[in-house]
């Protein structure tokens, strides 16, 4: 009998050390879980938390770090020149040459023409000499023709240039042939001894007396002439 009882008691103490095994068992696993399902929780909130970076974290953050440098990536870009380039396919800033052609407009215009004067200014100091009825052909101004410009062929004369710009502007000229050359005898109807013995025509090319006839003064362009009336000779 009493066997029996220890029999029963060893079984009982056994089933109630299983219950307690099976009890600590069960709470192990329902904390696991707990902690698993806490981490996923929390795994979760960060999953779900804004991309945008505040500039209050701290530099060891690692999506701190590849903001602040696609922050720079941005502003480089934005700051970088743009070059305007004429090469299709260059990144190179295009050159504008600085260099001027050398034949301008002035230049080009200068050696093809010439310009021409006809003063007889020195007939107003020196009207008491002047053959009568000859006042009216003399200017107040003294020049019959001033600045004149006109252009020059190849192979012109400085005499070709007088008859141009006479006919031009409806002067008359009188002219004769000498050992010289075409000899100017008058013009605009004053003509050599008309305002005392020594006065007559002669010109100038740059501002020097020529000397030879101006039939025989070829041009190259780019000149000034000046036929002046001199009354002492």
């Amino acid at each position: 009998m009493r066997n029996n009882q220890k029999k029963i008691t060893a079984l009982l103490i056994t089933a109630v050390l299983c219950l307690c095994l099976v009890s600590c068992a069960k709470g192990t696993s329902d904390n696991a879980n707990t902690t698993s399902n806490t981490v996923t929780e929390q795994e979760s909130v960060v999953i779900e938390e804004p991309t945008t970076i505040s500039q209050d974290e701290g530099p060891n953050s690692d999506s701190s770090e590849n903001a602040q440098a696609a922050t720079k990536l941005t502003e480089n870009a934005a700051s970088k020149p743009e070059y305007s380039t004429t090469t299709k396919g260059s990144n190179k800033p295009s050159v504008q040459a600085t260099t001027k052609p050398t034949t301008t407009e002035s230049t080009t215009k200068a050696s093809n023409t010439c310009t021409i004067t006809i003063d007889c200014s020195s007939i107003l100091d020196n009207k008491d000499d002047l053959k009568p009825g000859h006042e009216e052909f003399v200017p107040g101004s003294g020049y019959i023709l001033k600045n004149y410009e006109i252009k020059v062929n190849s192979g012109q004369t400085v005499y070709d240039i007088l008859n141009q710009a006479c006919k031009s502007n409806g002067i008359i000229l009188t002219t004769k042939s000498s050992p010289y050359g075409i000899y100017v005898v008058g013009i605009n109807n004053l003509d050599e001894f008309d305002c005392g013995k020594s006065s007559g025509w002669k010109y100038k090319v740059n501002g020097t007396d020529a000397n030879r006839g101006c039939s025989n003064y070829k041009l190259n362009g780019g000149e000034s002439i000046v036929f002046y009336y001199t009354v002492t000779g």
